[in-house]
This record gives C-alpha cells, structure tokens and sequence, in this order.
C-alpha cells in the first residue's frame, strides 16, 4: 500500500538502518511465538515497519500473530525483501508489489 511505504519507508535513508535493527532482532528470537518476536522488537516503530514488511499495510491482522502463522523463514524473507527493496540502486527493479518512492511523491 503506497501510504504505508510513505509513511514508514520514507525518507529511505533513515528507513533502512532501522529494517536492519529489526532483521538483526529477530534473529535472535528463540521460540517463534507471537511473543517470542513481541519481546525481539527494538521499539513500538519496529512493530510498524514489520507490518509494512509481512503485510504492505498499515492496518490488517495482528503483526505478531501473523509473524508467528507465517513462521521464522518466511517473515524473514519478507523483511529481507524489505531491505532490498531499500538497498537498491534506481537501475535495479524493486520487488514486486513495492511502489519506487520516486512514485510516491
């Protein structure tokens, strides 16, 4: 949803170093419960960026609920996703369903 990488994505540059907090926190998450990745989260403002990670929205499911269906691999998949999203270079295509920033504006 474009209002959700503008509004969390945006300016780019503070958005990644914050994705990267949050990645490196959940790999610490011992048991994949919605708690376990609860008690990971760097902050109020992690939970919102792994919103915008799993689900492209600012509103929808619980993110720790969703987080804990999906499992370890696959949100972990999706916030990698996330971070390229953010780390690539305007020749490079985004993944799909991301919206470029340069669209946002």
């Amino acid at each position: 949803e474009a209002d959700a990488v503008q509004a969390h994505l945006l300016p780019l540059e503070a958005a990644e170093p914050r994705v990267r907090e949050l990645r490196a926190a959940l790999d610490e998450v011992g048991e994949w419960t919605a708690e376990g990745v609860r008690d990971a989260l760097p902050g109020e403002a992690a939970s919102e960026l792994l919103r915008v990670a799993l689900l492209g929205r600012l509103e929808g499911p619980d993110v720790l609920a969703s987080a804990a269906l999906l499992g370890r691999e696959r949100t972990l998949e999706r916030v990698d996703t996330l971070l390229r999203f953010l780390d690539r270079t305007p020749e490079t295509p985004g993944p799909a369903g991301l919206i470029p920033p340069s669209q946002l504006r």
